[in-house]
């Protein structure tokens, strides 16, 4: 290995460049963390939540209760913000059609 500073090879098992007296800097070692799995969304609760959608009315009511609550899975919360967003240009996209017929 060389020095960083001079270029001088150094040794294996120094820590000091003999030319400037530089200490190797050592790579730091990766952290390897495990994935958070409480975010993650379960099969069930994903079936339950498109059954749920297919209710009139009360599909609009749950997406804003759960698009806009504190805390809770994360995971969730995004899949009810990303279908309120579908919900709202579908409905705009409906609304621009029947008004320009």
């Amino acid at each position: 290995m060389n020095c960083e500073k001079c270029g001088v090879e150094i040794p294996e098992g120094s820590q000091l460049c003999a030319a400037c007296q530089v200490e190797e800097s050592k790579p730091k070692p990766v952290e390897h963390r495990p994935q958070n799995t409480d975010d993650l969304l379960s099969l069930t609760k994903a079936l339950l939540f498109f059954v749920v959608m297919a209710i009139p009315l009360v599909n609009i009511i749950l997406l804003l209760r759960w698009s806009f609550r504190k805390g809770g899975n994360k995971s969730f919360t995004n899949l009810a913000r990303a279908s309120l967003i579908v919900l709202a240009v579908a409905l705009l996209s409906y609304l621009l059609v029947v008004i320009l017929a």
